[in-house]
């Protein structure tokens, strides 16, 4: 039978040290539908592989972005069978995999190894899985794949396909050559389950060619261009599976040039391919997968029903539409035959916050509700519904002082995207009392470097009207991507600016004005010492200025390399070098262009943290910070106790005044794995043979708000 054993009571209180952990129950709805995965941090360039990684014999969703070369890990849930991001599971994943990654098993022992670009040589690496059955771990198998001719090649911007081409039992390489108009076939020549070993098979497997301008595709060209020839247009996606179940492999194929796939239909053999059709827009007999732009196609069981359904997404940065991208085709075909239908064209991005692009939330209470709302400034949707322009995308908080909750308002706050000719970009919103009367106002930094000042002009008492005052506000120009923070870094009673820019530094502007009429002048463009600029790349600091414990002020620094830099000697030292802690703040790891931002939304004196990224989703974080010494709080008494008899757990609510109340169980990877009401009579009983042995953390959140916790273990025994 199982058991339940007392572990740790996890209340509100404060715990030694610093820690911050992804915050996924806050939960967010869209439309009146709560969002399973909304922190997930957004999509633009996925690639998707299917696994199993936690054991449960069910296969999870590996995704891999290109924009910002984050995994992110869906486990399926056992009980519904949704998809639900596990976050503890991202840095578990290798981080120097670059532009692309695809799970395959190459070595039959049941654990999905890596293959992804060595992108600096063009060429392959492996990793391989060498982690537990239920924890995984990988491990560089060794320098880039080789053939004895020379690297497996694959172009960092392609995307090839790892396959068992000619059906040996294997797994062999598929992606074009250098030229950018053949496919060439690997063949892995290793004994069957062996690490791979490569040989170029055909230089130009399927005997066609495609254009090097174009996703033209012309059919009966053998090869006969030399391994060296000269190099074309680097775009191509390749996706290879029998549709036919004649024992061959067809092949979907992405073009840089075009927003649609081309099916080569192979009327050939597995030993010998000859493409003998070709359908430009697939599949034709559904509506064709349409997305701005070069589409990858990937063959994988999203439903677990033992069939391979089609996903397709778009394989480029920055010019890709990167919202509502992920197209899903269920496989409706019998016999081995495909047929896929679409059934939606916003695959888990719609169970997430997606703000387009560079997102960069802050905190602000837009309806003077006392609650704080999420606002996130955005490069730009692209998407065809939206304007090419930056906008705001505002969250309400819907939740209580203790308990936040967020919903999906509007993706163009205040109108953004129709008040400036030219439209902005890359907008960045800060809010703060900017005129002396007691509510806030907003600062708006974009692309040119330049600020345009909201005045809110609501009567005292009313919630925020923000209306536009000021373009090119008072001539500030920090030269690209301007993005303020309003906070008195001097301590004198008035705000000032603190800008952060493209190339990395802060610039700091005090206030010589005064309280109501602020004159911002430059003191400094190196502020503090600090610079997060990458040699390979840029900088595009994100400043957060906050108090610490003591009310003296620290600094989060967001980076383009997606690093969180902490700052500290601060107060006091404006004309300093500020004392540099981590460049990893809190492990926070949500990619490219990190824009953090604070508040205590669940009103325990701790702060939150949002963080935004170039992938346009956003990670929400807590914090946990040490209490002085003499003022540990004890955590209060738990209103209910829980009780287990033979087959079955009882939650008893032993304070009645608290119901109705809901419980949910979680398992430790963050899944939920059950949810209940305690109504009036006190009592939820759970099942206990619907979950595997492990250890479990329930949450009861009763009718005042209050949300309470408690860690337990289900256990087989006798």
């Amino acid at each position: 039978m199982r058991y339940l054993l007392l572990l740790v009571m996890c209340l509100p209180g404060l715990l030694p040290g610093q820690m911050l952990r992804h915050y996924q129950e806050v939960a967010v709805s869209e439309g009146g539908q709560v969002l399973t995965s909304p922190w997930a941090g957004g999509f633009n360039t996925p690639q998707f592989s299917a696994t199993d990684l936690n054991g449960d014999g069910e296969n999870d969703l590996v995704v891999f972005d290109r924009t910002g070369a984050v995994f992110s890990v869906f486990l399926r849930d056992t009980l519904t069978g949704q998809l639900v991001y596990a976050h503890s599971y991202r840095s578990l994943f290798p981080a120097e995999a670059e532009s692309w990654a695809l799970l395959r098993d190459v070595n039959c022992d049941g654990k999905a190894d890596i293959f992804t670009s060595n992108e600096g040589q063009n060429s392959v690496r492996l990793y391989l899985h060498s982690g537990t059955a239920t924890q995984p771990a990988y491990s560089l198998s060794g320098p880039a794949l080789t053939t004895p001719t020379g690297p497996v090649y694959t172009a960092a911007a392609d995307l090839p396909d790892v396959v068992d081409v000619d059906n040996d039992g294997d797994l062999d390489y598929l992606a074009f050559d250098a030229s950018g108009s053949h496919v060439v076939w690997y063949k892995n020549i290793a004994a069957a389950c062996d690490t791979p070993s490569f040989m170029k098979e055909d230089n130009c497997w399927g005997d066609f060619t495609e254009s090097g301008i174009s996703n033209e595709v012309t059919l009966n060209t053998p090869c006969k261009r030399s391994e060296t020839g000269p190099p074309g247009h680097a775009g191509s996606t390749v996706c290879a599976f029998d549709n036919d179940s004649d024992n061959d492999k067809e092949l979907l194929l992405g073009d840089l040039n075009a927003d649609v796939l081309v099916y080569l239909l192979n009327g050939g053999s597995a030993a010998s391919a000859q493409m003998t059709q070709v359908v430009t827009g697939f599949p034709d007999y559904d509506t064709p997968a349409q997305v701005e732009q070069f589409l990858g196609a990937f063959y994988v069981d999203v439903n677990e029903d033992g069939d391979k359904d089609l996903l397709t997404a778009p394989n480029a940065n920055n010019i890709s539409q990167n919202i509502d991208n992920v197209w899903y085709y269920e496989n409706l075909g019998q016999g081995g035959i495909s047929y896929f239908a679409l059934q939606q064209e916003d695959f888990l991005g719609s169970e997430m916050i997606d703000c387009g692009e560079d997102s960069q939330p802050v905190f602000f209470d837009y309806n003077g509700d006392g609650l704080m709302d999420i606002v996130a400034g955005n490069q730009l949707y692209k998407h065809p519904l939206y304007p090419e322009s930056g906008t705001l995308t505002l969250y309400k908080n819907t939740g209580t002082a203790t308990a936040p909750a967020f919903e999906l308002i509007t993706r163009d706050y205040l109108g953004i995207s129709g008040l400036f000719n030219p439209a902005l970009t890359a907008i960045r919103p800060a809010f703060g009392d900017i005129d002396a009367d007691g509510d806030a106002d907003m600062l708006l930094g974009d692309r040119s470097g330049t600020l345009h000042f909201f005045r809110n002009t609501a009567a005292s008492g009313q919630p925020p009207s923000l209306q536009l005052e000021s373009a090119g506000y008072q001539g500030i120009d920090v030269g690209d991507a301007a993005t303020p923070q309003i906070v008195d870094l001097n301590r004198d009673g008035l705000p000032d600016l603190l800008i952060g820019e493209k190339a990395g530094n802060l610039n700091y502007y005090a206030n010589q004005g005064s309280a109501a009429n602020p004159v911002f002048v430059l003191q400094s463009a190196t502020f503090g010492g600090v610079d997060v600029y990458v040699p390979c790349c840029t900088g595009y600091s994100v400043p957060w200025v906050y108090e610490n414990a003591a009310q003296e002020y620290e600094l989060l620094v967001g980076a383009e390399s997606g690093e969180v830099f902490h700052y500290t000697q601060v107060e006091g030292n404006l004309n300093g070098t500020f004392t540099l802690t981590t460049t990893s703040f809190g492990s926070i790891k949500e990619g490219l262009r990190a824009a953090p931002a604070a508040a205590d939304l669940d009103g325990d004196g701790r702060l939150e943290w949002a963080c935004g990224n170039r992938r346009g989703g956003i990670g929400l974080y807590t914090t946990h910070t040490s209490a002085p010494v003499g003022e540990e709080k004890q955590p209060p008494a738990l209103p209910f106790r829980v009780l287990q008899t033979a087959g079955r757990t009882e939650i008893v609510f032993i304070r009645p005044e608290l119901l109705p109340a809901t419980a949910e169980l979680y398992a430790m990877d963050g899944r939920r794995v059950f949810q209940g009401e305690i109504s009036l009579d006190n009592t939820l009983i759970i099942n206990q043979s619907a979950f595997a042995p492990g250890i479990y953390v329930l949450r009861a959140d009763d009718r005042n708000g209050q949300t309470w916790y408690l860690k337990i273990a289900l256990t087989s025994g006798n």
